[in-house]
This record gives C-alpha cells, structure tokens and sequence, in this order.
C-alpha cells in the first residue's frame, strides 16, 4: 500500500478545514459583530473569540497535515474533517443559537433556559443517536466489515460498503420543535414592533434564526456522533485492544 490514498484523504479533509470551514466562521464572527452593534451588547468576546478560532482552524488544520502527510493513519483527516465541521457548527449553532442567548439583553431567566435548554436537548438528542448507532453495528457482521483487521493494521473499509446508510434514520424535523417554528417565526417580526424592548432592534432576526437554528444543530449533533463513533472513538479502542493502528486503504478512493 502506497501512501498516497492516506495523503489524498488527509489533503481534502485539510482544505475543508481551512477552505469551508474558516469561511464559515468568519461569516458567523460577521454576523455575530453585527448583533452585538445592534443590540448595543457590551462585550466583544464573542466576535474576537470568532477571529482567534478561524486562524486556529486554519493555522491547525494545515500544522496536521504537514506533521502526517506521509501517514497511512486515518485519526488525523478525520480530525481536520472535524475543525472543517466545526465551521458549520459556529453559524449554525454558535452565531443562530447560543450567542443570541448568551449575550443578548435580557432577562436572566432567558439566559438560563435559553443556553441550558439547547445544550441539554443536543446532549439528550446526542444519547439518543448514540444508541441507534451502536444499536446498528451491533446488529449483524457491520462493525467487522468496517473495521477489516490484517497482519498489519485495521483497515476503515466504511466507504467501500455497498448498500450504506446512514447508522440513524432520527430527525429533528420531524418534531414538534420544527413546526412551532415555521409558526412562529412570522409571529416575531410582527411583534418586534409592538411589544417591549426585549424584542426590540436586532432580537427579531435572531429569534427567528434561533428557531430555525435548534433543529439543524440537532442534526448536526447527530452527524458529529455518528462521525464520532466511527472516525475516533472505535480506532483508540480498536488500538488499545489490538495495539493495530486503523489506516485508510487504497480502495476507498
């Protein structure tokens, strides 16, 4: 085996890391900035914290690369395919959800419920995918078929499976909490203008986004678990087991 498949995999999952994924965190920094001038918030951790992260993506993504570019090993792209998810997430859940909550005017109660009920739902949502996935390798000859153990090493067969799917079939979109909001997102611009300044310049956009945002956070959380468990939590214990490092093989490309 060449080391060529490994250092393809690991160039493509550091381009979305600097290429994707800084974009997108500097987009959420933008839009996070914007926020804090409309709504007069007196802080600027946030959109500074925003500009520290997109040179640590970029800076980090590329230090991985070039310490294992000659590695066969699979841990560092599917660390860098993290750092490039990780840019999704800072639109999506940072800069549409928690910032909004964390640092908009209001009372301390919504604070609270706001940080504490996103984080608790996409941890309880993230118990729950777990189980599915394990359920699903589980069941069968599946986890033997992806992780092929040789002389050598374990080889991640994943790609080359026939017939795959995704290891949970679960979606926010279908609950309740997706619904409500395509209600009342048209609700909150109205009342943007009538009701207190709780919802006043800058709260209306940002409800709306938060809405949106908490069932596609959910499914990013989904994605990340799964990704997780296949791409970092059964490699360190497949290792530690066998003491065979998981490597990419050529036929995954």
């Amino acid at each position: 085996m060449s080391n060529n498949s490994a250092e393809f995999s690991l160039l493509n999952a550091t381009k979305m890391a600097s290429f994707v994924g800084v974009p997108l965190t500097l987009f959420a920094t933008w839009l996070v900035q914007g926020a804090t001038d409309d709504m007069k918030i007196q802080t600027d951790f946030a959109w500074k914290f925003g500009l520290w992260y997109a040179l640590f993506c970029f800076v980090g993504s590329w230090l991985i690369y070039f310490r294992y570019r000659k590695s066969k090993l699979f841990m560092p792209g599917v660390i860098n395919a993290f750092i490039g998810a990780s840019g999704i997430f800072s639109v999506l859940g940072f800069s549409m959800f928690f910032f909004y909550f964390g640092f908009a005017p209001m009372p301390m109660w919504a604070h609270i419920l706001g940080v504490g009920g996103g984080l608790g739902l996409s941890i309880y949502w993230g118990y729950l995918v777990w189980g599915d996935v394990m359920t699903a390798l589980h069941k069968g000859d599946l986890l033997s078929r992806i992780y092929v153990e040789k002389e050598d090493a374990i080889y991640y067969m994943y790609r080359s499976i026939k017939n795959k799917k995704s290891l949970s079939d679960r979606t926010p979109f279908k609950s309740f909490h997706f619904y409500a909001a395509m209600l009342v997102a048209p609700l909150v611009v109205v009342l943007n203008r009538v009701l207190t300044p709780y919802t006043g310049s800058g709260h209306g956009v940002f409800m709306v986004l938060s809405f949106f945002g908490l069932p596609l956070i959910l499914t990013m959380v989904g994605f990340a678990v799964q990704f997780y468990i296949l791409g970092i939590y059964y490699p360190i214990k497949l290792k530690r087991q066998t003491g065979k490092s998981v490597v990419v093989p050529d036929e995954d490309f």
